[in-house]
């Protein structure tokens, strides 16, 4: 199991996961997780992840929840799992060292990918704490040179599983739409600019094309400076959507 040194685990919640490990015996179980949103210090917002279905799943049954998994959050982290040690072992799985974003979800799939059996617990475990600082992604991701060859391993991924292949492609697809999005979010006109130009150049540029058509065209005509406007009024709008909830945390707190 892993755990970051600023988050939290429910009081008592890994007794039923201990019984569970020592009763079903599975490669990997995955258990619900809250993420805490804070604001000046103090948690405004908990959003909890309970993926809807539970008990132990063969190779087949959890292989068709893939896509429904990764979009509850239960794919992306490690902090929400237990995986059985000796499955890492044997097959030295180890992490992505020379990665600086999503690195935890090339590990998670690729302990999923020798698993035969995994449980699904329905019940909070793991308090994950949401960082105050909402450009630290942004920061990160133009760290890299190419987003485009950056997310290469994702695509990899696909070759350690059989039938469950194709999704973990579409996964990947998500991953790369999401960080492009998240590379752009902060980014000046200029970066803008940049980041449009390696994903036109790039063999994914059919993923943005898909997955946001509108942000697509934009980029594609070379209307920077709209794409820049927009990005900046959505974040004026969240930060005030975050002012409001914590106030609203104050007072509902007395």
């Amino acid at each position: 199991m892993f755990m970051d040194a600023d988050d939290a685990l429910e009081p008592g919640s890994l007794a039923d996961a201990d019984r569970i490990l020592g009763e079903s015996r599975p490669d990997m179980l995955l258990f619900g997780l809250s993420f805490d949103y804070y604001h000046r210090s103090r948690c405004y917002r908990s959003e909890k992840l309970v993926y809807p279905k539970s008990g132990l799943m063969s190779r087949t049954e959890w292989g068709a929840e893939l896509t429904g998994l990764y979009r509850a959050n239960m794919l992306s982290p490690v902090w929400n799992k237990l995986i059985r040690r000796e499955l890492v072992i044997d097959h030295a799985i180890s992490f992505h060292e020379e990665m600086i974003e999503m690195e935890d979800y090339l590990f998670s799939v690729a302990c999923l990918a020798r698993c035969g059996n995994i449980y699904l617990l329905d019940r909070i475990v793991y308090r994950y704490r949401q960082a105050e600082n909402e450009r630290g992604t942004y920061n990160r991701l133009w760290r890299i040179k190419s987003l485009s060859d950056y997310v290469r391993p994702f695509y990899d991924a696909a070759q350690l599983f059989g039938s469950e292949a194709p999704e973990i492609v579409r996964i990947a697809d998500q991953i790369y739409s999401v960080l492009f999005c998240e590379q752009i979010r902060f980014a000046s006109v200029r970066q803008i600019r940049l980041a449009a130009e390696d994903m036109l150049s790039g063999c994914r540029r059919h993923v943005i094309e898909r997955l946001n058509p509108r942000l697509y065209q934009d980029l594609k005509n070379k209307k920077y400076l709209y794409v820049w406007v927009k990005r900046t009024v959505s974040r004026i709008r969240h930060r005030a959507a975050v002012y409001l909830k914590y106030r609203r945390s104050l007072k509902n707190k007395g």
